[in-house]
């Protein structure tokens, strides 16, 4: 007979009990090796939480809530992270040459955490780096070793390619490939740097700096971030700025044009080629003809935004420094979470905040990294930031006391420089008027203000200084380039604010439309002789610390931000 291929196996009762008893031991005897063993690993996990807390002063990295690292595995994130201590921002003037000051932040800033880490420098002080010499460096160097991130020669058209003939529009990432760029890092002080393209290739004495130069340092690891779970990652574990490229974006815009606002919009005409269908919403309901405007997708409170609907089209591009995140902050376009930026160079160049056009926008302004990490009151933050052009910061006229006390403008003057509304169709230039109000239009961007004219009631006063007098549907930086603050009695504080916020919806979006986001973290070792305090080491080449002595920099005093409040 065969045996079947699975027999069953009876146990006898008593033996049945055996085994019962049995199982049961084990079972309790693998319960508490398994208690054991989870009040070690909750040790470990304890062991291994990092408690960090907020205060905005150089050096100190900021992060609300713990995280949990286990072999270098993040599990779980803090909802808000900032880091703190950077060097100041420079002015970049009208060149072009953004990634050129994200690179010298980055050394600035490993210099100095370096430097403090090991006992070289004092925390209040940091080595301000030549721009200008850098970048002619960098030229040379491009001219010497042509590369596809660096070519050297002209195109098949004639036009220059900018990277090996100019320090206009190249890319970050050059820090990494140009090896020789170790020992070609200048103190500041070595020659001025000039703010338009036209003398970026004189630097006097550079030269001779470089034959006794102690700086010296190596890019050992470069890694380069599409993903935002790997920018913020790289934020918390790095405890460093970022490099951040992204495309700098301009959003179209659909305004009203009737009898009505045919005097006031350049370009109107109810009955021209120029209209295009409106945009099917309330708003517009009755109205034939509109009119297609671009601006930059850039807010005056610093938000970088994108537009469900319409166009998003390239302007340019930049490069920044991420420093942070926030996954609370909802920006005014309703998008919440975002990486919080700050500009290698933003404190007087075209990105400056304030009134200019550039970039498509006439006016810009920013934020402390506080108020991006909902750390500060609106009040409070407009002690220090308080975007005096931003129509949203104007007061009415019978708030006279709260305009004082918060920084708000009260007093505003026609400026009526606007490239789109004509001339003398809103205001009188140079009459003063108040805010009356400020309404949402359209719920797309669009706003009606209203203001109050400072003028007489006899009829020897324009009508446009009389009353109320309202401006048709613009956008906020068009009412800024029409009515400014009569008196900036307070303006951006440069060592707080100067902070931006890209959503991370924008930053998805932009990625999955166009293209071109990329964050960098660069590891970059100094030699110890690097550093003045260390120049009795041994070295077998002369090296002259002059330079680095007189480019050696006190790190502003911010205000330190305790409990919401500014101290």
């Amino acid at each position: 007979m065969e045996r079947p291929l699975l027999q069953e196996h009876v146990i006898p009762a008593a033996g049945r009990q055996w085994w019962t008893w049995t199982a049961l031991a084990a079972t309790a005897l693998v319960l508490s090796c398994l208690q054991l063993i989870s009040i070690h690993r909750v040790g470990e996990l304890q062991s291994a939480v990092a408690p960090l807390t907020l205060q905005l002063s150089p050096a100190t990295e900021a992060v609300q809530l713990s995280h949990l690292k286990i072999k270098g595995k993040l599990l779980e994130k803090p909802g808000k992270y900032l880091i703190g201590g950077l060097t100041p921002p420079v002015d970049q003037g009208s060149r072009a040459n953004c990634w050129l000051f994200a690179i010298v932040g980055v050394l600035e800033d490993s210099y100095r955490r370096q430097g403090i880490e090991r006992g070289w420098l004092s925390e209040d002080m940091y080595l301000y780096l030549s721009r200008q010499s850098l970048g002619i460096s960098i030229m040379d160097i491009c001219k010497k070793h042509p590369s596809g991130l660096c070519p050297a020669t002209t195109s098949a058209d004639g036009s220059v390619i900018a990277w090996g003939n100019t320090t206009n529009w190249a890319d970050e990432k050059l820090l990494w490939y140009l090896k020789e760029l170790g020992t070609k890092a200048l103190p500041g002080s070595v020659c001025p740097y000039t703010v338009s393209a036209t003398g970026e290739k004189v630097c006097e004495g550079m030269e001779a700096a470089l034959q006794t130069n102690p700086l010296e340092f190596k890019v050992k690891r470069a890694d380069i971030f599409y993903d935002i779970p790997d920018m913020q990652r790289a934020l918390i574990e790095k405890k460093r700025a970022l490099t951040f490229s992204i495309s700098v974006l301009k959003a179209e815009f659909f305004f009203p044009c009737t009898k009505a606002t045919a005097k006031t919009y350049k370009g109107c005409d109810p009955e021209g080629d120029q209209c295009v269908p409106c945009p099917l919403t309330r708003a517009f309901v009755g109205i034939a003809c509109c009119i297609p405007q671009t601006r930059a997708a850039v807010t005056m409170a610093g938000e970088w935004y994108h537009r469900p609907n319409g166009k998003q089209l390239v302007l340019g591009g930049h490069a920044i420094n991420a420093v942070g995140y926030s996954d609370s902050y909802t920006d005014e376009w309703g998008n919440k979470g975002g990486l919080i930026v700050r500009h290698a160079c933003t404190v007087r160049n075209s990105w400056k905040d304030g009134l200019g056009f550039a970039h498509g926008a006439t006016g810009h302004g920013s934020h402390s990294a506080a108020w991006y990490m909902r750390e500060v009151s609106e009040k409070d933050e407009a002690l220090v930031c308080p975007n005096p052009h931003s129509p949203r910061e104007c007061v009415g006229a019978k708030a006279v006391l709260d305009a004082k006390q918060a920084h708000q403008p009260l007093n505003l003057t026609c400026s009526d420089n606007s490239n789109f509304v004509a001339s003398g169709t809103v205001c009188v230039k140079g009459g003063t008027y108040f805010l009356n109000n400020l309404t949402e239009w359209d719920g797309d961007g669009l706003f009606i203000a209203c203001f109050v004219g400072d003028g007489h009631p006899e009829a020897r006063a324009p009508p446009l200084l009389r009353g109320v007098v309202c401006a048709p549907p613009l956008l906020l930086d068009d009412l800024s380039s029409i009515m400014v603050p009569s008196k900036l009695e307070h303006i951006n504080d440069p060592d707080v604010c100067g902070y931006n916020f890209i959503s991370y919806a924008t930053i998805e979006k932009t990625m999955s439309r166009i293209g071109g986001i990329a964050a960098g973290d660069f590891t970059v070792e100094w030699s110890r002789t690097s550093y003045e305090s260390q120049k009795d080491f041994y070295t077998p080449t002369p090296r002259n610390y002059s330079l680095i002595a007189a480019s050696t920099r006190k790190m502003p005093k911010t205000r330190i931000q305790a409990g919401g409040l500014w101290l």
